[in-house]
């Protein structure tokens, strides 16, 4: 996972939609070995989305904690369009 370290949201995004597709291709192929390398850029840069979103939300608490606030509740949902670098925020 460490090669996704330091890339931005949008980044990471991007290399889940293209690897989605790369897999889509392999498995087309029966390229096994394809198939686990793209199936693991996926989970791993799924994993570094969601550690992001979460430092965000705890950055953001500590922020509002500290201005003596509560986070509204919310949702980070895909975009209807399914472009993987596109999400609405639901405020609770």
């Amino acid at each position: 996972m460490n090669q996704f370290k330091g890339k931005t949201p949008t980044q990471l995004a991007f290399i889940i939609r293209d690897a989605k597709a790369a897999l889509k291709c392999a498995e087309d192929l029966g390229d096994t070995r394809g198939q686990s390398k793209y199936a693991d850029q996926i989970a791993d840069a799924s994993s570094e989305l969601a550690r992001l979103v979460a430092k965000a939300k705890a950055d953001m608490d500590r922020r509002l904690q500290a201005a003596g606030k509560k986070r509204p509740a919310f949702t980070l949902e895909q975009h209807p369009s399914g472009e993987a670098n596109r999400f609405i925020l639901m405020v609770h």
